[in-house]
């Protein structure tokens, strides 16, 4: 494998994966622009943006022409938008590569924004947030974040709100893309087979037009609070109830990246860690239950999910908190902590065996953190971490005035 960062002659950084075992060309474009930069009344609509970039260009007129265009190649293609970044994205058959690159160029530049394809794909949308509304996992993680942070972007769906989301334009859309989708802002990722000449001169000729910015946007720093004792309930009919347990964590570094993944793997990470042994195996309390971590560029948060049974609620809670005070007293084994190493390894390797993986892994880290990480050096450095060294770290975090704990179901 070969990694490098060449730049188009208009200044937009890219980064080239080449991968020779790889029979497939991922191209990723990454806008360091997410939902946290929107302000209150635009939330939801990069997410909008999303969507209809895909609806028309004055070459590819329709969705269906831009589908047909792509599927006739063996091409898929898709996009995300998170909190801090959008990606778009075409994966094809090696030998396809040209043609793709011009596709995704075509309506990431020339999308229309019919005013008719709007207000169809709004009618989309909303059945999308209604679809996570009505899933207790999702709409207990949306609570949690709204309680976490409180009147901020970050406690806000990605999606927007029914109201938010009726007021936006065609030019809404336009207007933000033509003032913060700018080659400052642009990273774009190219993995797999190909040849890296005829990758940058393909890339030149198709993006070569992209313009400086005119009027970037910023976000706004989120805050803590102090989370001692609050408990937030939240009626709703259901068969199970869901439970998140949470607080801040600081942001994204690499010096506390590792640690804070080794612990989340010591206690949640696959079916041997502390938490599902003990809350589902030993107690047989839960059918689900993890503990995740999320970094930002300016704060981060963790929070332990899980669902079972009403009449269990506290007893779950008590012994989650049991085990957390025993993995903060240093009561991990050497075979649980080379355990957790391992299982965080071999999920890393697993999830890098496709041109699409490599983009994001790759990619992701390039935009936010400027680092080129090999999976390798990864691995090594997983390897040479101490457990005091992770211990320590979660102590600053896995304390009572840093845990809110969220439930939801009928008379909880």
């Amino acid at each position: 494998m070969h990694i490098s960062s060449p730049k188009l002659n208009n200044g937009i950084e890219c980064l080239a994966i080449y991968d020779a075992d790889c029979p497939s060309v991922t191209t990723t474009i990454l806008v360091k622009k997410g939902s946290r930069y929107e302000n209150a009344e635009q939330s939801g609509l990069l997410h909008l943006i999303e969507h209809m970039i895909f609806k028309g260009t004055k070459k590819r007129p329709s969705s269906k022409i831009i589908a047909y265009d792509v599927e006739l190649l063996g091409g898929m293609m898709n996009a995300f938008t998170s909190y801090e970044y959008t990606g778009f994205y075409l994966k094809a058959p090696k030998d396809n590569f040209i043609k793709v690159a011009e596709i995704l160029a075509d309506f990431f530049q020339n999308s229309i924004f019919n005013k008719g394809e709007l207000i169809k794909e709004k009618r989309v949308i909303l059945e999308e947030i209604k679809m996570y509304e009505d899933l207790p996992m999702a709409k207990i993680e949306q609570v949690f974040l709204e309680k976490l942070f409180i009147n901020h972007p970050l406690g806000r769906n990605i999606a927007g709100s029914k109201k938010t989301l009726l007021s936006m334009s065609s030019n809404d859309c336009l207007d933000y893309i033509r003032q913060n989708y700018c080659k400052e802002n642009l990273l774009i990722v190219i993995a797999g087979n190909f040849n890296q000449v005829e990758m940058i001169k393909v890339l030149n000729d198709e993006f070569g037009k992209v313009k400086a910015v005119i009027n970037d946007s910023t976000f706004i720093p989120a805050k803590k609070f102090t989370l001692f004792k609050k408990r937030v309930k939240i009626q709703k009919t259901l068969e199970q109830t869901h439970v998140v347990m949470g607080g801040f964590l600081e942001a994204r570094e690499a010096k506390t990246r590792i640690p804070l993944i080794l612990g989340s793997c010591i206690l949640s990470g696959g079916f041997g860690s502390k938490f599902f042994q003990k809350i589902r195996e030993d107690l047989g309390l839960v059918y689900y239950i993890n503990l995740d971590v999320n970094q930002f560029e300016d704060i981060g948060y963790y929070s332990i999910n899980f669902g079972l049974n009403q009449k269990k609620v506290e007893k779950a809670i008590e012994n989650i908190k049991l085990e957390i005070e025993k993995f903060l007293k240093y009561e991990v084994s050497e075979q649980e902590f080379e355990r957790a190493k391992n299982f965080w390894s071999g999920h890393l390797i697993a999830n890098i065996e496709t041109s699409q993986e490599l983009a994001n892994w790759y990619g992701i880290k390039y935009l936010l953190d400027k680092e080129i990480i090999v999976p390798e050096k990864f691995i090594s450095d997983i390897k040479k971490t101490k457990l005091e060294t992770v211990i320590d770290e979660w102590k600053k975090y896995l304390i009572p005035e840093n845990m809110m704990i969220v439930t939801m179901g009928d008379k909880n």
